[in-house]
């Protein structure tokens, strides 16, 4: 009887503790400009593209009860930049080297807690992507966007390299021609887009990768 008792116990306190980590959540992202007003720009694996300095995503995490979750771990948030409509290949996604965006720090007394990563240390490109929070391993929030990221590491492994950005962007001049538009100009045409790869590959070191 003692044993069917004890067993009985655990199960109750494993199902509390899975029904507070299952808890529902409610995810309030506020995205800054330019993310919110539009626009064009360029990413590197090395953060040296041209997307300019913006005030951090702030995100409040609330309850099913719409109480603010305090102290929620840092590391189990995350922000992502989801492509609405894979496009043909050879393309990849918006990738981001590790961490990626990771929240700033722990929520705070009223579930707050920011994303401030000022340069995207990224690769691939996505257009009018939906900016996600993910936490836990769980979408939170999603909202659409009206801007436009390309990379100079188009097939996303972590650096520009001549041998393996070059084959790729003259594949994606007929599949996917706005991928590769890497100075926003359709009139600059595929030579001024190299030479922008080519300034992220020379001078020394003669590739820009992930830090």
């Amino acid at each position: 009887m003692k044993s069917k008792l004890s067993k009985l116990i655990l199960i109750c306190l494993a199902l509390v503790v899975f029904a507070n980590t299952a808890q529902a959540m409610t995810c309030i992202l506020t995205v800054p400009p330019p993310f919110s007003t539009g626009g064009k720009f360029l990413v590197c694996p090395a953060g040296d593209g041209d997307l300019p300095s913006h005030p951090p995503f702030t995100l409040q995490l609330l309850d099913s009860s719409l109480v603010p979750i305090a102290n929620y771990p840092f590391e189990d948030i995350r922000l992502e930049f989801v492509d609405p409509v894979p496009g043909p290949s050879p393309r990849v996604s918006l990738g981001f080297c590790n961490p990626g965006l990771i929240a700033d720090s722990n929520t705070d007394a009223n579930g707050m807690t920011t994303f401030s990563g000022g340069a995207l240390f990224g690769c691939g490109s996505v257009r009018n992507p939906l900016i996600q929070v993910v936490v836990n391993s769980t979408a939170c929030a999603t909202t659409p966007t009206l801007i436009e990221i390309v990379s100079v590491d188009f097939n996303c492994d972590g650096m520009v390299t001549k041998a393996g950005d070059n084959p790729i962007m003259t594949a994606l001049k007929s599949t996917c021609p706005w991928a590769i538009d890497l100075n926003h100009s359709p009139a600059g045409g595929l030579m001024k887009d190299a030479s922008i790869l080519a300034k992220h590959i020379f001078p020394p070191p003669l590739t820009h990768t992930c830090p």
